[in-house]
């Protein structure tokens, strides 16, 4: 599920960086959100780790 959202974001910022470029506020703002999706799937990875070892 997530992969799919990650991707298409990744998609969209590689878009607007080759379109825009990489400094224009669009690609920041979007490598902002792609950084942000990033970021939860990393925290339930090492959320769902956590729980393997404590079991």
């Amino acid at each position: 599920m997530f992969e799919q959202v990650i991707e298409k974001k990744r998609e969209q910022m590689e878009y607007l960086a080759g379109r825009y470029g990489l400094t224009a506020k669009k690609t920041v703002s979007c490598s902002q959100e792609l950084d942000k999706l990033l970021n939860i799937v990393l925290v339930l990875q090492l959320n769902s780790n956590t729980k393997k070892i404590s079991l």
